[in-house]
């Protein structure tokens, strides 16, 4: 039984590193090597990131009016 889980472990270290040997290259480049595929990851990515201030930004804008408005109510009579 040893044998076998050793042989099992000694099958799937050897694929893990045939996989690795095989992957894409993963030095970074700068941006003057890029593909188009990457330019458009790039730019994906910093939309998401505008889209997620813009959100932060509301949600905290909705929030303090609101409490805004009830001081205000407050402080008329």
């Amino acid at each position: 039984m040893k044998k076998l889980i050793s042989a099992l472990g000694m099958l799937i270290v050897s694929v893990l590193t045939a996989a690795t040997l095989l992957a894409q290259d993963t030095t970074p480049r700068g941006p003057s090597q890029w593909t188009g595929r990457n330019w458009l990851g790039f730019c994906i990515y910093i939309g998401i990131f505008i889209l997620a201030i813009i959100g932060i930004y509301r949600l905290a804008m909705s929030g303090e009016g609101e409490e805004g408005s009830e001081k205000s109510e407050i402080q008329k009579p």
